[in-house]
């Protein structure tokens, strides 16, 4: 028999281990004392009334982590059920808990099993993003025409232009713009790669923007767009060469990069240089319909 728990003093050891193994379900899976060790007092105690722990008979086996964005939206930060015999009954009794018309997300990357099993639940996919992964040629680098120039980024002096740049090309996407402050705590993060952070040039005039960040070890292409009105002339093209470039210079041999499912311009793009899809991820969306 099963039964279900808040999380606890005395049942935190247990936590901690399923914390631990996160991953085996969802690479994605956030950990959750990585938050909860830098939280005073009070943020523990409202970090803890979010754990649902799943009990079989006196073993803990599975737990969720749910955020709550606003009375009717909540996050599913973490997810892990190590006896998924009892998971469809699991997430049943979670979600009847909560009022008809909630809607959860969770952010999942894919193996072997982990779709299949959101899908069985109810789960519905929103958006897709593709991993790609580029092996390259360190004795083979591209060669670039005089008619555009790669400038990297000063610190202190031109973060309003990346700012701005950004703003412009992924204004249509849906996310918020970014503030000057954005920008700055991006500058400030261990992935950030000084080298890697370049505009695209021609006549002195910004045309795009294109980085790369250092992310588990690995270059990564972030971040890459070409303004509305120079797109179309290659400039993209050009913007991803340079960045390679810079990975092989660096002396890297893998480049990775992530692009949404639908944007078969960027994907044709990415493919036609090399790279081939490795992995995907998937938002995923649970909604509470009862009658």
């Amino acid at each position: 028999m099963y039964c279900f728990e808040k999380l606890n003093n005395s049942n935190m050891i247990y936590f901690k281990e399923l914390n631990k193994y996160r991953n085996k379900f969802n690479n994605l899976n956030k950990d959750f004392f990585e938050k909860y060790k830098k939280a005073n007092f009070i943020k523990r105690f409202i970090l803890q009334k979010q754990i649902c722990l799943l009990k079989v008979k006196s073993s803990f086996v599975g737990y969720m982590w749910i955020t709550p964005k606003n009375s009717q939206n909540f996050v599913i930060n973490s997810l892990n059920v190590i006896e998924f015999q009892v998971i469809n009954n699991f997430i049943e009794f979670l979600m009847n808990q909560f009022k008809s018309g909630s809607t959860f997300s969770y952010l999942c990357e894919k193996n072997n099993y982990n779709f299949k099993i959101l899908e069985s639940l109810g789960f519905k996919p929103i958006e897709r993003t593709l991993y790609l992964k580029l092996l390259v040629d360190k004795a083979n680098k591209y060669v670039f025409d005089e008619d555009v120039e790669f400038e990297i980024l000063k610190r202190g002096k031109q973060e309003e232009i990346r700012r701005t740049i950004q703003n412009e090309v992924f204004q249509n996407i849906d996310r918020l713009p970014l503030s000057i402050n954005d920008i700055f705590d991006d500058e400030m993060q261990k992935y950030y790669f000084d080298k890697g952070a370049v505009f695209i040039k021609k006549d002195n005039v910004y045309l795009g923007y294109g980085q790369i960040i250092i992310e588990d070890g690995h270059p990564t292409i972030v971040n890459l767009g070409i303004l509305k009105e120079y797109r179309g002339q290659k400039y993209g093209k050009k913007m991803l060469e340079y960045l390679i470039n810079i990975a092989i210079c660096e002396g890297y041999s893998e480049v990775r990069l992530k692009v949404a499912s639908d944007n078969n311009i960027g994907l044709n793009l990415y493919l036609r240089h090399g790279f081939v899809i490795d992995n995907e991820s998937c938002m995923w969306e649970y909604k509470i319909n009862k009658i």
